[in-house]
């Protein structure tokens, strides 16, 4: 089973499964997408408003967990091999 097909289930769309595979989408493109695209797929007015809505909340998520990762994160220190040259 797909990533795709996977992350669509959990949130309850896995009914979309068939259309954005046949379209190439996967869950690196998804989060690009926008109201547009998924119209001129086909996809009826209901199902892309609840899609979209799912994509925000993966993309706010991401940014949420990518920027908590960031600031709690232990970095080296490469200043100190700068002074020994």
């Amino acid at each position: 089973m797909s990533d795709l097909r996977n992350w669509l289930e959990m949130h309850n769309l896995g009914a979309l499964t068939d259309l954005l595979t046949e379209n190439e989408v996967d869950l690196e493109i998804l989060p690009e997408l926008g109201d547009s695209d998924l119209a001129n797929i086909g996809l009826a007015l209901g199902p892309r408003k609840k899609l979209l809505k799912v994509i925000r909340t993966l993309v706010i998520f991401s940014k949420s967990f990518f920027d908590f990762l960031f600031c709690h994160l232990s970095f080296p220190d490469f200043s100190a091999a700068d002074s020994i040259n």
